[in-house]
């Protein structure tokens, strides 16, 4: 067997001392032992609820439109609401429809104009038919503009 020099001696004692002291030291230090709560438990009945979250939707989608053409200048029902039947829903302007209405009587009062011609022209030219006078020419437009006048 070999022997060691001094160096080797002292190396190899102070790797044996690290050697025992790792092996055998102090002990670990340890956790304390948990808090734990006791509770004592007794039955007992509790309501029942349910919330659930759901999506409604109408049973009829009704779409209003005017019967007649123009500009909406009010809407009286508050939009969403319940309204009865004959609610007043818009209010158009009535510049168009009088404008529309004074037409429709001026066409009137010329067409009674007319009628009133072609009868005093029909009444003034029927008893020379009468005679025996050929006027179906004269005739012809006081016949048919008594037909379009009734019209």
């Amino acid at each position: 067997m070999p022997i060691l020099n001094a160096s080797a001696r002292h190396l190899a004692t102070a790797g044996l001392a690290l050697g025992v002291a790792a092996c055998g030291g102090e002990a670990t230090p340890q956790l304390p032992p948990p808090n734990v709560t006791i509770v004592t438990t007794a039955p007992k009945d509790l309501p029942a609820s349910i919330e659930l979250v759901g999506q409604g939707a109408a049973s009829k989608f009704i779409e209003v439109r005017s019967q007649l053409n123009g500009v909406i200048i009010e809407r009286p029902y508050r939009k969403g609401s319940d309204i009865d039947k004959g609610t007043l829903l818009f209010r158009l302007d009535p510049t168009t429809h009088e404008a529309v209405s004074r037409s429709a009587q001026a066409a009137g009062e010329n067409a009674r104009a007319r009628l009133d011609n072609a009868q005093r022209t029909l009444k003034r030219l029927t008893p020379q038919l009468a005679s025996g006078v050929r006027l179906y020419t004269a005739l012809g437009g006081p016949w048919s503009e008594l037909g379009t006048a009734r019209e």
